[in-house]
């Protein structure tokens, strides 16, 4: 009952919001659904003419003559603070990363219930029949000499074979001696997939698959890791151009060290080090891994009743207890497994205690 009325809220919101703000369609669910198997879109950064692009640079001009005359060790008089308020605002909604209308009218939203209760709503996510579309007008535009276009019929395909893997032995040698194009080149073969589902508008041969973890964890969406993740993924999104085929002029705009920080991001989402169970011999590449870049989980993670204790046998607790507190084994015997859990979490979690798993090799 409870659920069909959370539900029945869900669907009043999640047609308001599609309604008002033009997506296609929209779903409800009390859970995130990661099996959705959907492409995502993300808003990208606004374009602005000459005229709000000379506004907004006299904007920050101005913004920053007021912040060098604050007054040192002085409270900041109203009329200043107001206006620095006011052109932060106007900054910010400037620069605020925006959904292509195009965009919305082929994509959908899903509803959710966040952890207390409230509304979510996850926008951008694209049904295999709104990509069609874009493809059928795509070959629509393409039919004539486009890509799939067919060559000379009279070269025999032996020769057109020959011929292009000549041109593939000379690209490897050009490459190979150019560190930079390379970083580059692989920097776009991995950010292709990372952002258009499908997408194969590289040369290289380079395969990058980024496995969804977010349907192993209990609250993934509450987790530092997948708030860092998410935050970081829709920031690189709104900087990226809406069509594949203009991201290469995109990289090469980009400065060296942004090329960096999305070869990072993108290649980061690679990582698999699920093991199945405690039986299986830890990941010796994620050990490496782990132990290069001083990962410390006790930023992660904490042992909490719904993410360990509570999930473990009262004898697992009491022999976690046992090695980290042994005079407070006595307080535990006895209880029921939730409340044992609790204390055990009072315990050990505020310390940063880890279990095995999460602890780096010595």
């Amino acid at each position: 009952m409870l659920d069909r009325l959370a539900l029945d809220r869900l669907k009043v919101e999640a047609e308001r919001v599609r309604a008002e703000e033009g997506w296609s369609w929209a779903e409800t669910h009390l859970d995130y659904p990661h099996d959705h198997g959907l492409a995502r879109a993300y808003p990208r950064a606004p374009e602005h003419d000459e005229e709000a692009t000379a506004r907004l640079a006299v904007l920050s001009e101005d913004y920053d003559a007021l912040i060098e005359a604050l007054p040192p060790d002085e409270a900041i008089p109203e009329d200043m603070e107001t206006r620095l308020n006011v052109i932060e605002a106007e900054l910010r909604d400037a620069h605020a990363p925006v959904y292509d209308p195009e965009t919305v009218a082929r994509s959908g939203l899903f509803a959710l219930l966040d952890r207390d209760g409230g509304v979510r709503i996850e926008r951008g996510f694209q049904r295999p029949e709104d990509m069609a579309e874009v493809e059928d007008s795509e070959d629509d535009d393409s039919s004539e000499n486009g890509p799939g276009t067919k060559g000379p019929k009279s070269i025999p395909d032996r020769l057109v074979m020959e011929l292009t893997a000549h041109r593939t032995a000379a690209l490897r040698d050009l490459l190979g001696s150019r560190p930079e194009d390379a970083f580059l080149a692989a920097l776009h073969a991995v950010v292709l997939p990372t952002y258009w589902t499908g997408e194969r508008r590289s040369c290289l041969n380079l395969k990058l698959e980024s496995r969804d973890v977010s349907n192993l964890i209990e609250n993934w969406v509450e987790t530092p890791a997948a708030r860092s993740l998410e935050a970081r993924h829709a920031s690189w999104a709104a900087r990226l151009p809406e069509d594949p085929a203009d991201l290469w002029a995109a990289l090469v705009a980009f400065k060296p060290k942004e090329r960096m920080g999305l070869f990072a991001h993108c290649v980061s989402l690679s990582i698999e080090a699920v093991l199945p169970s405690a039986a299986w011999r830890r990941d010796v590449g994620a050990e490496t891994l782990a132990a290069h870049l001083a990962l410390d989980m006790g930023r992660y993670w904490s042992a909490t009743p719904e993410q360990y204790f509570g999930r473990v046998s009262k004898t697992h607790i009491l022999e976690v207890v046992e090695a980290e507190k042994p005079e407070a084994v006595v307080r535990l015997n006895g209880l029921k497994k939730d409340a044992m859990a609790r204390h055990a979490s009072d315990l050990l979690a505020p310390e940063g205690w880890l279990p095995p798993l999460l602890k780096r090799e010595p």
